[in-house]
């Protein structure tokens, strides 16, 4: 009878991703520490409005005549007046945003300090 040799087993245990792991926990930190809040989004959403918003043409009426009113008011107010409008849905890594404003309805999401 002949005589089959057995299979070698590697008894090394396998390397650990432990680099990667400690890249991907230190990326999902710094993307929960940056997530912007609903202060930094309200800032945003009024600066947006003012900028962006009232400069296009055309305008629905209601938005034409509010514009004026809001590009008279200072920044802090405007943003305060919109974070009553807006709706923070916050998923630690980054935030989606609901504003329903006049005849108009905008999602943004947040992340990383920046909106999108």
């Amino acid at each position: 009878m002949a005589h089959i040799p057995m299979p070698q087993f590697n008894t090394v245990p396998p390397k650990r991703p432990w680099g990667m792991l400690f890249v991907a926990g230190l990326g999902l930190t710094l993307l929960g520490v940056t997530n912007p809040s609903q202060a930094n989004y309200s800032s945003y959403a009024a600066w947006s409005l003012k900028e962006n918003t009232c400069e296009q043409k055309p305008l629905s009426p209601i938005v034409q005549a509010i514009c004026p009113v809001i590009a008279s008011l200072p920044n802090g107010l405007t943003a305060q007046f919109i974070s009553q409008y807006t709706r923070r849905d916050n998923y630690l890594f980054f935030s989606i945003y609901h504003t329903k404003f006049l005849d108009a309805e905008v999602q943004k999401v947040g992340i990383a300090g920046h909106f999108f």
